[in-house]
């Protein structure tokens, strides 16, 4: 009697074994069925572009979210970081001189990709920083909306500068499609003169743009005060507000601010 239950035992055991792979099989093929149902619906398509957006979203660090809108960088590389650098941390005078609307330090890795766009119009300058002292070079640049982008294959500072001859203090130019937006070129050619300053007392200016800082109103660029920063202001002219950023005292454009309080 014993025998004769293990052999029963014995034989459900192999028709078992014997069943399990045919059900896999059949879940298997259901599966890939239901994913070329999918596939010619264009659902696999979507799922693709989900990934990229995802993958594109989990690479990208919070240093370089953190720039925008201002300045965006697009980058498969894994461990791209960004900041934007002080005056000091660009150290080129030609560069500064020239008129700096914005610009951006990339670095993390030797080798990396990147789409690099600020806000603004001019010519996009790098910096090197694969090379001791970093190499400086003119690079290629679109437009794409109000940004200006470039592409990057190493780590390096990534400068969008003032076109020669557009001599505005603003980091963006609005399209030239009237008179007005043309007198706003002039805006930093005004060199107000000290005597008709006014004293301020209770005054905020929130920079609109990225903005030079200068030593007088109209005068030899000190800084850049990045826009969206709000600051205290002491006196203004005309076109002009004196405020400090960074522990340094300087003018910037009264054209391209939000005021609060008495000023």
């Amino acid at each position: 009697m014993n025998k004769t239950k293990t052999r029963c035992l014995l034989a459900l055991c192999c028709l078992l074994l014997l069943a399990i792979p045919a059900i896999v099989g059949a879940q298997s093929m259901d599966m890939m069925d239901d994913m070329d149902k999918m596939d010619d619906m264009g659902m696999m398509d979507d799922m693709d572009m989900m990934d990229d957006m995802d993958m594109m979203k989990m690479q990208m660090s919070a240093t370089c979210q953190a720039l925008m809108p201002a300045i965006s960088v697009n980058t498969y590389t894994m461990g791209v970081q960004c900041q934007r650098p002080s005056r000091d941390g660009i150290g080129v005078p030609s560069i500064i001189n020239a008129g700096v609307v914005d610009a951006v330090d990339v670095w993390g890795v030797m080798d990396l990709e990147a789409e690099v766009c600020i806000q603004g119009m001019g010519t996009i300058t790098f910096l090197d920083a694969t090379m001791s002292p970093r190499m400086q070079m003119s690079l290629d640049y679109m437009m794409k909306g109000d940004k200006t982008c470039a592409n990057i294959s190493h780590p390096g500072t990534v400068v969008l500068v003032e076109m020669p001859g557009m001599m505005d203090d603003m980091g963006m130019m609005d399209d030239m499609d009237s008179m007005d937006d043309m007198h706003k070129m002039d805006y930093a050619m005004m060199k107000d003169s000290l005597d008709t300053m006014v004293m301020l007392m209770d005054c905020e200016v929130t920079a609109q743009y990225s903005l030079n800082l200068r030593d007088d109103p109209g005068g030899r660029i000190l800084d850049i005060v990045p826009g969206g920063a709000t600051k205290s202001a002491s006196a203004r002219t005309e076109n002009w507000f004196k405020t400090e950023h960074d522990g340094v005292e300087g003018w910037i454009s009264a054209h391209y601010v939000e005021t609060a309080g008495d000023c």
